[in-house]
């Protein structure tokens, strides 16, 4: 059996690369885990970060009781990002900065209680209409 050759112009790639492996989370949360990773596009490490733990305690054990609560809030705001963005669009979306945001791009809002809210409360009324 040959090797399949690149494309010309394209640098060979291993099956997979240029994508975010997800997150497999021993225990019952591993499909909601794996589900908001895909849905908002986030690498590993940024879904770690984002609930407050390393990669590798992330892949080791289930979560805890706040991580689970860090999970449940990026999930609702992962749904109401999807009412408002075509889901297609919603990890580019998250990734630029937004003028309403004061610049700042979604996903840098997630690290923080505060910027949670901020992007909560930006979606809610994007929601009504006053802004998107």
């Amino acid at each position: 059996m040959t090797n399949p050759r690149p494309h010309p112009g394209r640098a060979a790639q291993p099956p997979g690369a240029g994508r975010a492996a997800l997150v497999v989370v021993p225990g019952k949360d591993s499909l909601r885990v794996a589900r908001l990773q895909r849905n908002l596009g986030l690498t590993q490490a940024e879904l770690a970060r984002l609930l407050e733990t390393s990669p590798s305690t992330l892949a080791r054990r289930p979560l805890s009781p706040g991580e689970l609560d860090r999970l449940s809030i990026l999930e609702e705001i992962a749904r109401l990002a999807a009412r408002v963005v075509p889901a297609e669009h919603l990890p580019r979306w998250l990734a630029e900065g937004k003028l309403p945001l004061e610049g700042a791009a979604p996903k840098e809002l997630l690290a923080s209680e505060s910027g949670r809210r901020r992007l909560e409360t930006y979606l809610l009324r994007a929601l009504d209409g006053a802004v998107y």
